[in-house]
């Protein structure tokens, strides 16, 4: 009864992430049995089932039909995207000062007027491949929240109401929003890349850049063509 109770546990936990389901499998010897899909490592040819009586079964993938292989090779790299410790993306804050009009690379004492400055705002994200085999077809959609008194550019305010007067005079901070979408082609086994997200450029009349909250969901479409979908939010 434990067995099958752990089984139904893990049935459900599969299905839900989308990464496995019960699947009939069939060896080269004709026998076949309903079982998930605990663990598969290509690298190593070995694959963990457990079976519907709740029994576990351990093979070698070569032991599998052509089209249990191919399944349990999808069912490997969706269990990595999935896996946030295995898939990882590690986002790192950073803002760069520049300046307008006269004196580009920065006030001058003798500087005869003010020259404005501007911040940019972004994010470096670096993912991570930690597992035995390759990711394809991957995108990042990204969307940057951040408050700011007065708006920035290219910025979406994400109340539709329309600004206070308080806001209008920049005495109270509005939410803003900035989205973009990366795209990797490939991201090898026990690989790195980093990418950058699209600036949120604020002019220092204009407030400081705060509360900033970047959500991300990871995307991939699978060799069956299926697509999957991880969100994920991270402070800044």
């Amino acid at each position: 009864m434990k067995k099958l109770i752990a089984l139904s546990c893990l049935i459900a936990s599969a299905t839900a992430s989308g990464v496995g389901e019960l699947h009939t499998f069939t060896l080269h010897d004709g026998t076949a049995f309903n079982a998930v899909v605990v663990s598969c490592d290509s690298r190593e040819e070995s694959v963990v089932l457990v079976k519907d009586d709740g029994s576990t079964v351990e093979s070698g993938l070569s032991g599998f039909c052509a089209a249990d292989r191919t399944y349990l090779r999808q069912w490997e790299l969706c269990d990595l995207f999935m896996a946030p410790t295995r898939f990882v993306v590690v986002p790192t804050y950073s803002v760069d000062r520049r300046w307008l009009g006269e004196g580009e690379d920065g006030p001058q004492a003798d500087d005869p007027e003010m020259v404005a400055g501007v911040s940019e705002h972004r994010y470096y994200l670096t993912l991570y491949n930690l597992g035995g085999v390759a990711l394809e077809n991957l995108t990042v959609d990204y969307q940057v929240c951040y408050s700011q008194k007065c708006s920035a550019t290219h910025a979406v305010s994400l109340s539709p109401q329309a600004p206070s007067p308080a806001e209008e005079e920049g005495q109270v901070a509005a939410t803003h929003a900035i989205a973009g979408t990366l795209r990797v082609a490939r991201l090898e086994a026990g690989g790195w890349k980093l990418y950058l997200t699209d600036p949120v450029s604020l002019a220092d009349a204009n407030g400081e850049f705060s509360s900033g909250v970047i959500r991300i969901t990871l995307g991939m479409e699978t060799p069956d063509g299926r697509r999957l979908s991880r969100p994920i939010v991270l402070p800044r």
